[in-house]
Parts: C-alpha cells; structure tokens; sequence
C-alpha cells in the first residue's frame, strides 16, 4: 500500500505581483507612513519583509481598502447639519 501522495501547495502568481514601498502606499492613501506602519503591526495590512525592506502588494491594498470602504449615511449627515 503506498502512501497517499499530497497535492502540491497552490504556486504564487509574481508574473503581476506588483510591490509597493511603504512611503508608496502612505502617498495613495494621502497618510503617514507611521499610519501604514500601525496598520501592518496590527495585521490589518498584509505585508511582506524583504531584508530590511516592508513591501505591500498592490492587490493587498485593494483589498484593505475594500475592507474599509464604509457606504454613504446621508440620512446621518444631514441629522448632523443644522440649517
């Protein structure tokens, strides 16, 4: 009986990774890189650590801020206008 032959763990697609620097993602999100920074150390940006280099992929920022896309309240809005 030969053992059961495991299925090879899905490869990564780099041929359209791009990188972004933290400095790069800050400026697309008109923050500072102390921001960004606070975002990976609390895992809600994923990351990678290239030597001493942190590099965002761009799919990841996408979907950080889809995450964090909020809807519209105008009803709330205008509760908070005083005309």
């Amino acid at each position: 009986m030969s053992a059961p032959s495991r299925e090879n763990p899905p490869e990564l697609e780099f041929n359209h990774l791009i990188l972004l620097s933290v400095a790069e993602v800050a400026e697309r999100l008109s923050c500072s890189r102390t921001f960004v920074y606070r975002e990976i150390a609390a895992s809600r940006l994923s990351s990678f650590r290239l030597r001493n280099h942190i590099r965002i992929a761009e799919a990841d920022l996408a979907s950080y801020l889809e995450r964090h896309r909020e809807a519209a309240d105008f009803s709330r809005l205008a509760k908070k206008q005083h005309f």
